[in-house]
């Protein structure tokens, strides 16, 4: 309890010291999405917002996503996500690796709504093209591990182009 508390005490004066190098993360971005998941083709429009703490070049955020798809020939689709991220800033690029504690695919057909969890991983390169703002390349790959409560295996990899800005 004591060793929390101190600890909670260190992390918090080192974001408040004047010779402090962590300043807040906050990155909406709108990107489009293609790729795969199974045999059918996956394609469509996705929002992410990367919020969390900068330490001079190094960014630690957590991310989450929405993307609104279309797979194969079924239009009503969505994958959400949530990610722990690290990254960093090299120069005008950035690099980041995020692993994907969750992610939710959810399909609805013929007025039928089926539900698939998993987890997996994301990997991204970035370039500045304006001042902070970027346009980002992104490879998902998602391991589907139940759908409406029942185990599956299925497989969904995506790349996903956006532009984003970092706010603050």
């Amino acid at each position: 309890m004591i060793r929390s508390k101190v600890s909670l005490i260190i992390f918090t004066s080192f974001l408040f010291i004047s010779n402090s190098y962590a300043f807040l993360h906050f990155e909406p971005s709108i990107g489009y999405n293609r790729g795969h998941y199974q045999t059918s083709k996956v394609q469509g429009i996705g929002f992410g917002l990367k919020a969390g703490f900068e330490f001079g070049s190094l960014f630690i955020v957590g991310d989450a996503g929405y993307h609104d798809l279309q797979l194969g020939s079924t239009p009503t689709s969505n994958l959400s996500d949530l990610s722990a991220t690290i990254g960093g800033n090299f120069k005008g690029w950035r690099f980041w690796y995020s692993h994907m504690l969750s992610a939710t695919l959810t399909i609805e057909n013929s007025g039928n709504t089926t539900k698939i969890t998993g987890s997996g991983s994301k990997i991204g390169i970035g370039g500045e093209v304006a001042n902070k703002v970027y346009l980002n390349l992104e490879a998902r790959f998602i391991d589907f591990d139940e759908s409406d409560g029942t185990p599956v295996t299925q497989f969904m990899d995506a790349g996903f182009l956006s532009i984003s800005w970092i706010v603050w």
